[in-house]
């Protein structure tokens, strides 16, 4: 739409206005109907519920105002739709740009709805369009998703770490491998690097062990680990999965021994 190549970027500055102790939905009102004026277009509120609408020619765009995001907001745009194939939301810029904005930011591009911002600064207000609401190209993140996939391929399901839980320790892969070397090193005693990866025929056992992410292994000396405090606790601590690696030792010792 020629809407979009007319202002993609265009940042316009409204008259100085006094500090707000609140910011209300109307107060976003005046600074973009300006805005839209400034490029060409007609500007009427409150029409049959929708805070803007904005029009030029063929073009006729809805604009829902919230001072942040909520999910009123959201459900409203996403409404506005059913009848315009342009529609914006607008708030009021915030003054960091943490994750949960960009999150946000994500949200809107993927629902194709554009979003216009409001900055309230000393010499008057700042309008600017972050992003109209293109057709969304859903990209997917091929190193990220073979990260879960290589996750779950390398747990062994002796834990079922519950979803939705907080401050909760998982349970990862990673995890499991540490206290596979852990339960190997608690069995062996100090050991060399490939004496342990004999008994826990893990690859990465030298990594680990170098590593040392969570604390439970000491370097002795040269290529000799031994079990901390700290490894003994997580033995303990974990004891259905130590149980496990246990077991599996004792028969995997016992079958090379017949």
């Amino acid at each position: 739409m020629l809407f979009f190549l007319a202002f993609s970027a265009i940042i316009i500055r409204i008259e100085k206005v006094g500090k707000m102790a609140v910011l209300k939905e109307c107060d976003l009102y005046k600074p973009i109907k300006a805005f839209f004026i400034e490029n060409g277009y007609d500007v009427a509120g409150e029409v049959k519920d929708i805070d803007m609408v904005a029009t030029k020619e063929d073009d006729v765009i809805a604009i829902e105002l919230k001072p942040t995001f909520n999910l009123k907001l959201i459900l409203q745009a996403v409404d506005r739709q059913k009848m315009f194939d342009t529609v914006y939301v607008a708030i009021f810029k915030p003054q960091k740009v943490n994750k949960r904005y960009k999150e946000i930011i994500h949200l809107l591009k993927r629902l194709e709805l554009g979003l216009i911002t409001v900055s309230v600064l000393k010499s008057g207000n700042r309008v600017n369009v972050e992003h109209h609401p293109l057709e969304y190209n859903r990209k997917v993140n091929h190193r990220r998703k073979n990260a879960v996939i290589r996750e779950i391929d390398n747990r062994s399901g002796i834990i079922d770490n519950v979803g939705g839980t907080t401050k909760v320790k998982r349970v990862t892969a990673y995890r499991e491998c540490s206290l596979a070397i852990a339960v190997a090193l608690d069995i062996l005693g100090d050991a060399s690097p490939k004496k342990i990866k004999n008994l826990t025929e893990i690859d990465k056992t030298g990594r680990v062990l170098y590593q040392n992410h969570y604390g439970w292994f000491d370097r002795i000396g040269q290529g000799l680990y031994g079990l901390t405090s700290k490894g003994r606790l997580a033995i303990d601590e974990y004891k259905e999965i130590s149980d496990y690696f246990i077991k599996t030792y004792q028969e995997r010792t016992s079958n090379e021994t017949q």
